[in-house]
């Protein structure tokens, strides 16, 4: 048989992990690292798959030339990852809590009415 709340437990596990990464990664997006290559002229000398290459004496993670290399992150695709997961978490807290309402119909089934109850389902009930 299969099991709608282990599944959708699984996907709310995956999906509250996606979104606590994907803030992390808003959160640190402006930090920088020690350039271990590179140099050049102007703000952004270079751009490649590890961030940009800047020139910025200031900044304590500087080499002895002053560039720092930033993140590469796109936080255009930060938000949507963030969207996806809050909807991602939403869906799957939904399953659960149909799942448990079929489950409950399934277990009430023949059973005569409660006259005390308000007629919801549920595990107490």
């Amino acid at each position: 048989m299969i099991d709608p709340i282990g599944i959708a437990a699984n996907g709310l596990s995956a999906f509250t992990t996606l979104t606590d990464v994907t803030a992390d990664n808003i959160a640190n997006m402006d930090d920088t690292a020690p350039v271990t290559a590179g140099g050049g002229v102007g703000v952004v000398v270079t751009q490649d798959q590890n961030g940009a290459i800047v020139y910025d004496p200031t900044d304590p993670m500087a080499d002895v030339l002053g560039y720092v290399r930033m993140t590469n992150l796109d936080a255009a695709q930060q938000m949507g990852n963030l969207i996806i997961g809050q909807l991602g978490v939403q869906l799957n807290a939904v399953t659960i809590d149909r799942a448990v309402d079929a489950f409950n119909s399934v277990l009430h089934m023949g059973a005569p009415p409660d006259p005390d109850s308000d007629g919801e389902n549920s595990f107490t009930g």
